[in-house]
């Protein structure tokens, strides 16, 4: 699911799809470009570290600026802590509360070195041999603290909201049993409910009712 947010009152658009990835590039574009997209000064993907969202936004638009949502960069740096559990208490938490910091101020490299200094072997050594990849990786979307002097969101919590309250609160409730299809149809009028385009759709929804 996505969430487009041009950053005023009123502005969301939601898209979803059960379709994979790839396909769900050409409608992400056109909602994005029919939001005001191409007039945006600084347009900003945020994303969760999927390759996939990367993926379509360089392919679209290869101008934005990528944002890795803080939220999720954080579960993953209290998920390295946890392959350090080993440390014993105060330690432990002290280096997590550290590491925070860094990550807060965009400084991954030194998340990175500080996680790979510890002599560990077997398993737990190829698990933190691993980890911080997802930082190296993703380390030019950390850059938070310049991000946050730029004005720019670094969190993706009202993508969440909205996962939750368009899809969520209608598809996933107790008991409930979907086919694709059905599924799909609910959820494509909800997306354009609240993304305010409900009257672009209820004029055909009349009409074949009507011609019945």
């Amino acid at each position: 699911m996505l969430r487009i947010h041009p950053g005023h009152r009123g502005s969301s658009a939601y898209l979803a799809t059960f379709a994979p990835a790839a396909r769900f590039g050409t409608p992400m574009a056109a909602g994005a470009r029919r939001r005001g997209a191409g007039h945006i000064r600084q347009l900003v993907f945020l994303g969760d570290g999927a390759h996939w969202i990367w993926n379509l936004a360089g392919q679209h638009f290869p101008e934005a600026t990528q944002i890795v949502d803080l939220y999720h960069a954080r579960e993953h740096l209290h998920d390295l802590a946890r392959l350090l559990a080993f440390m014993p208490g105060d330690h432990h938490q002290d280096w997590l509360t550290t590491r925070l910091g860094e990550l807060h101020a965009g400084n991954i490299g030194a998340i990175v070195s500080a996680a790979r200094t510890f002599p560990l072997a077997g398993h737990k050594a190829g698990e933190l041999d691993t980890a911080p990849g997802y930082f190296e990786n993703n380390a030019h979307r950390m850059r938070y603290q310049h991000f946050r002097s730029l004005g720019l969101f670094t969190g993706s919590g009202t993508v969440e909201a909205g996962c939750k309250a368009v899809a969520g609160q209608r598809l996933k409730l107790s008991g409930m049993h979907w086919s694709v299809p059905g599924a799909t149809g609910i959820l494509t009028l909800r997306c354009q409910e609240a993304s305010g385009r409900w009257e672009q759709i209820w004029p055909q929804a009349h009409n074949q009712t009507g011609a019945a």
